[in-house]
């Protein structure tokens, strides 16, 4: 059915000249995007888009449609239209971070920080490159890398400021057990949120509570978290910390 509604769209808009290629490329992101895209569709949609301009991004969509329908394996499709981009504009930062992808999914982690750190050395500005850094280096417990990446990256978004990163500064602060910092920062969370605190951020509050030896606390943070949990996210941690609050 939306194949169907794609191609009646496409047909409507068929001119002398063919299709209009920045509607190719919304049909081929729209299935790039969904869990459940045509990702074959996309890449022949896509595919005919490069004909028609030369639009880094739409590089960056069919390497992405060749990488979902398994062809981004070695020296694949995939990674032959991320380096296509990469010959004219060499700084092009979304290229090398689409490259990082393919050897993650190989699990090749060397070629992933790779390319994560020639994103950012070719795009200092390339706000989702320093994210992608702050995890790789949270997930391998080096929290001091981790931390660097951290305020690159919410510097890189100045002068927008956004809640969640201090969210992510309390997950970086709990898991090197600095856990007064840990609370401050899940705290700003709760002051700037209100009633609308994601249920996770109680608990982080309470386990660092109890951690920090602030047994009031913990079992404020405690109380709010099982007040607004979903039934299906509560651990059996969740029960164990409860009991020795």
């Amino acid at each position: 059915e939306a194949r169907q509604k794609f191609e009646s769209a496409l047909k409507e808009a068929e001119t002398r000249k063919g299709f209009p290629p920045e509607l190719l490329t919304a049909v081929g992101r729209a299935n790039v995007e969904s869990k459940n895209g045509d990702y074959n569709y996309a890449i022949q949609k896509l595919d005919n888009a490069t004909d028609k301009g030369k639009d880094p991004y739409i590089y960056i969509l069919l390497g992405d449609a060749y990488r979902l329908a398994g062809r981004g394996e070695g020296g694949g499709d995939a990674y032959q239209s991320y380096n296509k981009i990469l010959k004219d504009e060499p700084n092009y930062a979304p290229a090398y971070m689409s490259l990082a992808k393919i050897f993650e999914s190989q699990k090749n982690w060397s070629y992933v920080l790779k390319y994560l750190l020639d994103a950012v050395s070719k795009d200092p500005s390339y706000t989702k490159g320093y994210y992608e850094l702050f995890y790789y280096y949270f997930y391998r417990k080096n929290y001091d890398e981790a931390e660097k990446y951290l305020v690159k990256y919410i510097d890189s978004k100045k002068p927008v400021t956004e809640v969640a990163d201090e969210y992510l500064y309390a997950q970086l602060c709990w898991a090197r057990k600095d856990f007064k910092c840990a609370i401050q920062k899940a705290e700003s969370v709760v002051n700037a949120l209100g009633t609308d605190t994601k249920p996770k951020i109680y608990r982080l509050l309470a386990d660092a509570g109890y951690q920090d030896s602030n047994y009031e606390l913990a079992k404020k943070y405690s109380d709010l978290f099982f007040e607004r949990k979903n039934p299906d996210d509560v651990l059996l941690t969740d029960y164990e910390n409860r009991a020795d609050i």
